[in-house]
């Protein structure tokens, strides 16, 4: 199912932002309101699509390891 170009900007910003504070400070010591605020979103916006912030870090690292297989397979299909 494609996702509407909304929740797609929502999630990167989300995403953009979490990575940002990963910058300065450890995962235990970022809070969903810095991650809100930085994102431009409201908290109700972030539980709309993640239950809690490890649920979100749940999802992502299974995009990753789903583009890293990708990229992986691409591999492996060029015979390199």
């Amino acid at each position: 199912m494609a996702l509407d170009a909304r929740v797609r900007y929502t999630k990167m910003m989300i995403r953009n932002s979490f990575i940002k504070l990963l910058e300065d400070k450890a995962f235990h010591e970022i809070t969903l309101k810095e991650v809100c605020e930085l994102a431009g979103i409201n908290r109700s916006t972030f539980y709309k699509y993640y239950s809690d912030i490890f649920d979100w870090r749940e999802q992502i690292e299974k995009e990753c390891l789903a583009r890293a297989k990708e990229v992986l397979d691409q591999i492996d299909s060029t015979d390199l």
